[in-house]
């Protein structure tokens, strides 16, 4: 079955793939599973160091993803000292540390390229 709607909450609680269309053209498809794991609450944590954060996390057994050559996601709950004392220990220092999460529509609107746009 194929459901069109700009009503994004709503479809998150009936779809199990996405297709996401721009001027007519597919730029995204995705199914439910993916695009939760997209949308879900995690830590952007900002560091000195990904090397010595990537061991710090291992130490941890965390789940985590290094985003850039000075960011990574944590996909889970963590006591903020025990990530600075562990990070420290591996020559990294925790820089920022911030909480996301990201619904349906905001998804969509990133992926379209903002809420400004023509």
């Amino acid at each position: 079955m194929l459901i069109s709607s700009h009503i994004l909450d709503e479809l998150s609680k009936l779809a199990t793939h996405y297709g996401f269309i721009d001027k007519g053209h597919m730029v995204q498809e995705i199914s439910a599973e993916e695009l939760e794991a997209k949308c879900a609450k995690k830590l952007r944590v900002t560091v000195s160091d990904v090397t010595g954060f990537s061991k710090a996390m291992e130490e941890l057994k965390l789940n985590y993803q290094i985003v850039s050559d000075a960011e990574a996601d944590i996909f889970e709950e963590i006591s903020i000292c025990d990530l600075t004392e562990t990070a420290k220990e591996y020559g990294c220092r925790i820089l920022k540390v911030k909480e996301q999460d990201e619904s349906l529509e905001s998804f969509y609107l990133n992926l379209m390229g903002g809420a400004g746009r023509d």
